[in-house]
């Protein structure tokens, strides 16, 4: 069986590095391009407005640089940040991107984001309508019930699903965790943390108290956060 084609949103302010990542990207036969920018700003209402799957995008853009524009989109499972330089390669890791890649970008490294892609997408295989999903950690493919996990928790390229039996190490973003949950089990608490609600006991100050673990709220998911449960 084929592979769906993946929506890929190209974005760099540099016309020339925009042409050539644009070529690169189209030899892809698992991709399709749906739209590319010169404009960070164009670019993110687009994105807010459609189903994408990949941005790859500059980081030192004007206006609205790369790492600030994924703070500012939804719902895009892989981002590939690039740029010049080295500076922002460990800061982006706390944003969950897919990888990030130094220019000039060669087609052998461009090849491995696009694979890391790949084996992302095939980590976590979800039936919704059983609430239980298949995960591959290292060689084994385990099943996992949603009403199991305690909580998720970001670890650079990977995630760590925490179970009531376990945890598991998975090859996966926590944007392509959270698409595959069931949203009104599971809330992205912090840019690090995804908890099940009613696993929560107790809430203290700025924290989940969880039996094995303290989960930060952020300041920014502290209020929509709240607003999901009903208090006596």
């Amino acid at each position: 069986m084929s592979r769906k084609q993946m929506k890929c949103v190209l974005i760099d302010d540099e016309p020339m590095d925009l042409m050539a990542l644009s070529e690169l990207m189209s030899s892809y036969d698992e991709i399709e391009i749906v739209g590319k920018f010169h404009d960070p700003i164009e670019a993110k209402d687009f994105v807010n407005k459609s189903k994408v799957d990949i941005i790859v995008l500059d980081v030192e853009m004007p206006e609205l640089n790369g790492l600030d524009f994924i703070k500012s989109v939804v719902n895009v499972e892989h981002v590939v940040l690039i740029s010049s330089h080295k500076t922002y390669a460990a800061e982006s890791y706390d944003y969950n991107v897919t990888d990030y890649i130094v220019k000039p970008i060669n087609k052998k490294r461009l090849d491995q984001a696009v694979e890391k892609i790949k084996l992302v997408s095939d980590s976590i295989k979800t039936s919704f309508d059983r609430d239980f999903a298949f995960v591959k950690d290292g060689t084994k493919i385990i099943r996992i019930d949603f009403k199991e996990i305690l909580f998720i928790e970001a670890l650079a390229d990977y995630v760590q699903i925490n179970t009531i039996h376990g945890r598991y190490t998975v090859l996966a973003t926590m944007k392509s965790m959270q698409s595959n949950l069931p949203e009104d089990d599971f809330f992205r608490i912090h840019r690090s943390y995804i908890v099940r609600k009613d696993k929560i006991r107790v809430i203290e100050d700025n924290m989940i108290l969880m039996e094995t673990k303290n989960i930060p709220i952020s300041r920014s998911s502290k209020q929509e956060f709240f607003n999901t449960f009903n208090f006596l």
